[in-house]
């Protein structure tokens, strides 16, 4: 690993050192899920001078598709025509690809057009703007003809082999929202990971798990295209039918099923609705299933929906869906009814943005003499890191299998602790030992502070204010607190409380804060069920106005 310092340039090699690790752990992790294009553009890239290897990197950080070459300058490189013509013999980098037109013309400046272009400039004037005269250019030639003048102008470059690149970035990071900059961020010192242990092939067993990963992927493009394209919503949910037993695969294609079935419901059609609800995995499609179902107010739908909310009842997906089947099959406890304050607004001209009322209950509390602190979901699931950090980084089989992971694959499925009970239960036996584990989370506080973890929000989680929450929390709140936390992390991962406030008693409280408008959401009840539940002081704190 090469640390960077900030403001001066990186060492030559660096970004190429970058791209070598993620080929190097690629080819010994993932080698069974590597396709034979992907060796051969792996075995290409080894294959070129090391300074071509550079540029192409450098390459891949830069917003493309294309680029133009006269604009490429790296002191690393050296002579960028040299590094090119080796990049393009071995088929990494393609020159003049016939892409269209209109993506050539983006690389030129207005006054390039006008120059290059000067009769479609002169018809539209001196004060024409970029997009008219580009729509100008591009009426009056054909797409054959404009590359064919602008390669006597300027050279231009598409990298070759992107689902390649595409596939092997997805294999060292385990997701397409990381690429090469993660490396950067991580030697500026901007991003630590933790060590864990690493397995090996993991969830992408097959080149068929990654190709059906990126096609998942690439289905999210299309939404927002739904309104524009006939039947496009058929095809979608053709692609989205097939289950995948690769579980960060399925919880993607079932979020989109889900959106997919309210945009269905925003237009009227409760029948495509449920059908996209129906093969979803994941809350809330149930729940908008059983809605449906009673609207349509049909016999054999009414005996559908209590079927599912029985089922609901019996293995609930997540805490909402378990708050919303006790409330709407009539079965089961009844959930408490968290304490309320209802106060007027003290700042009738409030602007309500996020975190205003939150800010203003604040003010208000302070100036009683309490302290408090805006934390809402980042205190449950931080305090819960801090205490069972060694079983959130426990050597697992198919936890972690990439570089540079916050957390284990399955921290947010339903069998998390199952699979790891023992070292659960050993983590909890040492804490219920201590007389303070206050000062264990405090400890743990200063040795991870700012590694990455699904659970820590660093900013929030100041040594300040987890001093000021364990102090004031007594030992076995502290503990009950974490102990529901790491049981079902996919369960209590939001609703919780906005603020934590300390009085001038002494006595802590979990405050949730609604403006005039607002209602508690169905996971907000399941949490203030469960503090009540388990004796924690939690109150709601409403303003009329």
């Amino acid at each position: 690993m090469v640390l960077l310092t900030p403001g001066q340039p990186p060492p030559d090699d660096y970004y190429r050192a970058n791209f070598q690790e993620v080929l190097d752990f690629v080819s010994t992790c993932y080698d069974s899920a590597l396709q034979r294009c992907d060796r051969r553009y792996m075995a290409a890239f080894r294959e070129v001078p090391v300074t071509a290897q550079r540029l192409l990197v450098r390459l891949f950080m830069r917003r493309g598709p294309l680029f133009r070459m006269d604009k490429l300058a790296y002191p690393e490189v050296g002579d960028t025509t040299v590094a090119v013509a080796s990049l393009v013999d071995a088929g990494l980098l393609v020159r003049h690809p016939a892409t269209a037109a209109d993506r050539v013309l983006g690389l030129l400046t207005r006054q390039e057009l006008i120059q290059q272009f000067p009769f479609s400039a002169a018809q539209l004037g001196r004060a024409v703007r970029r997009g008219e005269l580009e729509a100008a250019i591009l009426a009056a030639n054909t797409d054959r003809r404009l590359r064919a003048q602008l390669a006597t102008y300027i050279t231009w470059l598409e990298l070759n082999g992107g689902r390649s690149l595409e596939r092997l970035l997805l294999l060292c990071f385990g997701t397409t929202r990381q690429d090469l900059s993660a490396f950067v961020l991580r030697d500026l010192g901007m991003q630590r990971y933790e060590t864990y242990p690493l397995g090996h092939a993991g969830g992408f067993a097959d080149a068929a798990t990654v190709d059906r990963h990126l096609a998942i992927s690439a289905l999210e493009d299309w939404l927002p295209r739904l309104p524009h394209i006939t039947g496009l919503h058929v095809a979608l949910l053709g692609r989205l039918s097939q289950a995948d037993e690769f579980r960060p695969t399925e919880r993607r294609r079932s979020r989109l099923l889900n959106e997919l079935g309210r945009w269905h419901e925003r237009r009227g059609d409760p029948d495509r609705a449920l059908a996209c609800y129906g093969i979803s995995r994941r809350h809330p499609a149930r729940e908008r299933c059983v809605r449906l179902l009673r609207r349509r107010n049909c016999a054999g739908d009414l005996a559908a929906a209590d079927a599912l909310l029985e089922a609901m009842q019996a293995a609930p997906w997540c805490a909402e869906e378990q708050t919303f089947a006790s409330r709407q099959g009539g079965k089961g406890r009844r959930q408490a009814a968290p304490a309320t304050a209802c106060l007027p607004m003290s700042d009738p001209g409030l602007e309500f943005t996020a975190g205003a009322v939150e800010r203003m209950a604040l003010r208000e509390l302070a100036a009683g003499g309490a302290w408090g602190i805006h934390v809402e979901n980042a205190l449950p699931l931080g305090l819960t890191a801090l205490a069972y950090w060694d079983v959130l980084f426990a050597p697992v089989a198919g936890a972690f299998t990439n570089l540079m992971q916050n957390g284990p694959h399955d921290l947010f499925q339903e069998d998390f602790a199952h699979v790891r009970r023992s070292v659960i239960d050993l983590c909890r036996r040492r804490l219920r030992m201590l007389d303070d584990p206050g000062a264990l989370l405090l400890r743990r506080l200063e040795a991870k502070s700012g590694i990455a973890c699904a659970l820590c929000n660093w900013r929030v989680l100041s040594p300040e204010a987890v001093g000021r929450i364990v102090a004031a929390m007594p030992r076995s709140h502290l503990l009950d607190l974490v102990d529901t936390v790491i049981e079902a992390p996919y369960r209590w991962r939001t609703g919780f409380p906005d603020l934590f406030v300390v009085h001038a008693s002494g006595g802590y409280e979990f405050i949730e804060v609604k403006g005039p408008a607002d209602q508690l959401q169905p996971q907000q009840r399941a949490w203030f069920d469960r503090l009540h539940r388990l004796g924690l002081h939690a109150s709601v704190r409403r303003y009329h106005a």
